[in-house]
């Protein structure tokens, strides 16, 4: 079996969504919990859900094999 899954192109920008909403919310308030989070956390955050984001749109603009 080869190529890309699917599954994990839709779980990892899910995944990295939250963990955006979970590290804006400590940038914030830095007393939610989860402690001090700081910018360059928080940007790659912000980086890694968009480029997940992209690569999964990436799947229905891309012809798949059969």
């Amino acid at each position: 079996m080869s190529g890309f899954s699917i599954d994990y192109a839709i779980m990892n920008p899910t995944g990295y969504f939250f963990y955006s909403l979970y590290s804006l919310s400590g940038f914030i308030d830095s007393k939610l919990g989860t402690g001090e989070v700081l910018a360059d956390d928080l940007a790659f955050t912000l980086m890694a859900f968009s480029m997940s984001t992209m690569q999964m749109t990436q799947i229905f603009i891309y012809p798949r094999g059969t």
